[in-house]
């Protein structure tokens, strides 16, 4: 018997040599091995092979129950190219699941304010769910903030103070702090929820 994390690697190894080859046989492996950080890493081989097909077909076969679903969601939401953008927020807004669904619009809000920020928050802003815009919101300032702290922080001055941005405030204001203190606390005064402050 080999001791637990020779085992981790040896599975882990096995997964992602089979993954080029065979990607839904890897998946199948790999929801049949105990959770290990091994595990978690391999998922993004498997996730790689599927896209290499098409960005369809890796929605279509991400796994629809257990751990792994969350973080298929999470890992693929990460690595979209631009003109993957479109596809996934319609396959995103398909989710029937709200929490797979505020997951994998969040994950493309942030991956997409890394290339496009003003869109990608003019995107955000759109979303129906409150929380989920909130959520998608902090995500895209954080980044613009740390690329463009003014124009993220012009993009907050004209919007008018409210939940949904509070989680933008909060981040535009950590990346303008050491630049503007002032206006850095005048962002901080916009956060509607005190204990956010």
């Amino acid at each position: 018997s080999l001791p637990n994390a020779n085992r981790d690697y040896l599975l882990a190894a096995l997964v992602r040599g089979l993954a080029t080859h065979d990607p839904d046989a890897a998946l199948d492996l790999l929801l049949k091995s105990p959770a290990s950080p091994e595990r978690t890493g391999s998922l993004d081989f498997i996730l790689n092979a599927w896209s290499q097909i098409s960005l369809e077909h890796a929605f279509q076969k991400l796994p629809t129950t257990g751990p792994l679903k969350a973080q298929a969601i999470q890992k693929l939401t990460a690595t979209l190219t631009r003109d993957q953008f479109v596809p996934a927020r319609t396959w995103a807004q398909a989710l029937t699941d709200p929490s797979d669904r505020q997951s994998a619009l969040t994950g493309i809000a942030a991956r997409w304010s890394q290339s496009d920020p003003v869109a990608a928050t003019a995107w955000a802003a759109s979303l129906a769910d409150p929380q989920t815009q909130s959520l998608a919101l902090g995500e895209t300032a954080t980044r613009w903030a740390r690329r463009d702290p003014a124009a993220a922080s012009a993009w907050l001055a004209e919007n008018p103070n409210s939940p949904t941005l509070d989680l933008a405030a909060r981040s535009i204001a950590a990346s303008t702090i050491g630049l503007d203190p002032a206006q850095a606390f005048s962002q901080i005064a916009t956060i509607t929820h005190a204990p956010l402050r």
